[in-house]
């Protein structure tokens, strides 16, 4: 579901990127947009969770990624520059009065802020993974 709900917000910005939507269309999409990244923050918290009450190994993958050593990348590039700065430009962009030109230019800087985001919490997923042993 959240690699799902990822997939949707990549998409929602390829198609403001490509230009050509009208402004009643691209009200639609970054509602659309504002509603899909707090979903995602939602599924990331409910991630977190889930695998910090999982096994010994899974705690200890949480742990890095939030308090090790890949909780900058994780923190830094996964909450804030890949959630909470685009969630941020999309309200912006939404609430504000900007033409459709300059409300598509700054959610393209949010979709790459976005895009980028997503990497990182993949990296940090498959870095922070601790398997227990096999015996």
């Amino acid at each position: 579901v959240f690699y799902a709900v990822m997939g949707a917000i990549g998409s929602i910005y390829i198609l403001q990127m490509a230009g050509g939507i009208s402004a009643a269309n691209l009200k639609t999409l970054e509602l659309i947009e504002i509603w899909l990244i707090v979903s995602t923050m939602v599924l990331v918290s409910i991630y977190l969770l889930t695998m910090y009450y999982s096994s010994t190994a899974a705690r200890e993958a949480t742990r890095l990624m939030i308090k090790g050593n890949l909780a900058p990348l994780f923190i830094g590039g996964v909450v804030v520059a890949g959630l909470v700065v685009p969630l941020l430009l999309t309200i912006f962009a939404y609430s504000s009065g900007l033409d459709p030109a300059a409300a598509s230019a700054i959610l393209v800087v949010g979709g790459v802020l976005e895009l980028g985001g997503g990497l990182m919490f993949r990296y940090t997923l498959l870095q922070g993974g601790v398997y227990n042993p096999i015996y």
